[in-house]
């Protein structure tokens, strides 16, 4: 009888033992399930972090556009784009045909170079006007005439051959002023020509 109490007993304490291991055995692979998607989760933060850090770093990096003119009340503005293989080193709007001194825009030091860009702040012309745009680039001055800016937001200065003139898009069409621009040039030399003609005329 007490051989089988002690058998007893003793099954009883390495069932309680085995019971013992299991538990511990199940601890530890909790804790390790844990550390590994804590883990995990680590490296996605950091992941994240870093892919948001990276995108600030490239639109940080981004070059601010250049500011021309003075944002007063009812001042128009407009991107101007230079493509015309010099740096623009002034540029004034006026009301079409106004022969008058251009108030120049830029200030010292100021330029716009090959293929950049700034926003331009001048007054308005009135309702319904059309624009001269003067610009300056180095020794060189221009005129670009007659020009209806109504509904543009970027305006590209070009040039072909020594005739300056302007591409828009307006209304969603594009438009390009060469074709009048060459027009007045030709209407002026045969203006020209007929003034010389009549002059040495007998």
């Amino acid at each position: 009888m007490q051989m089988i109490t002690e058998r007893n007993t003793r099954n009883v304490i390495l069932f309680a033992i085995a019971l013992a291991a299991c538990a511990i055995a199940l601890a530890l692979l909790a804790g390790c399930g844990g550390s590994g998607a804590q883990q995990s989760s680590s490296s996605s933060s950091a992941s994240a972090s870093s892919s948001g850090a990276s995108s600030e770093s490239s639109e940080s990096s981004e070059p601010a556009v250049m500011t021309v003119g003075d944002k007063a009340d009812g001042a128009v503005s407009l991107m101007v784009v230079n493509a015309l293989g010099a740096p623009i080193t002034d540029i004034a709007f006026l009301p079409a045909g106004d022969e008058g001194d251009p108030h120049f825009l830029m200030q010292d030091g100021q330029q716009i170079v090959q293929d950049e860009k700034a926003v331009v702040f001048f007054a308005p012309a009135g309702d319904g006007a059309n624009y001269d745009v003067r610009v300056k680039a180095g020794e060189a001055a221009y005129t670009l005439h007659n020009l209806d800016l109504k509904g543009v937001e970027e305006l590209t200065v070009r040039i072909e051959g020594d005739v300056a003139y302007a591409d828009f898009v307006r209304d969603g069409q594009a438009i390009s002023s060469l074709s009048d621009e060459m027009a007045r040039i030709e209407a002026a030399s045969r203006v020209a020509s007929r003034a010389a003609f009549n002059f040495v005329k007998p």
